[in-house]
């Protein structure tokens, strides 16, 4: 986890038994750490949002899009992108396919990304 994230996600992590490692702020330095410790201590990597399983359970919110025909328009904040790419897969599904669209607020990465196109 970043040096940024917030008390209650840290706090929930360690509730059940994960171990917090303050690497930095960004996310490849704290993904070398991560795949330091993987590879010299044995723990499990859960990727934080660019992984199959983890977009799949994600997109299970989506899933509650089901139950309301009058749907028009779907917002999702982004972070990662796990939940938006999971909810996004998920109302696609539907025929009437509901609006969606996102921006992420203070987030230099995401801001460069769409600068570039």
């Amino acid at each position: 986890m970043p040096t940024t994230v917030t008390a209650a996600k840290r706090g929930g992590a360690e509730r059940l038994g994960a171990g917090s490692n303050w690497p930095g702020r960004r996310h490849g330095i704290e993904m070398d750490r991560a795949l330091e410790l993987v590879a010299n201590e044995g723990l499990t990597l859960v990727p934080p949002y660019d992984d199959a399983t983890i977009i799949a359970g994600q997109g299970t919110s989506g899933l509650v899009a089901e139950d309301l025909p009058q749907l028009t328009t779907v917002l999702v904040p982004v972070g990662g992108g796990g939940l938006s790419a999971g909810v996004s897969a998920a109302i696609s599904t539907r025929s009437d396919r509901p609006r969606g669209g996102g921006r992420a607020v203070r987030c230099s990465e995401v801001d460069e990304g769409a600068r570039r196109g």
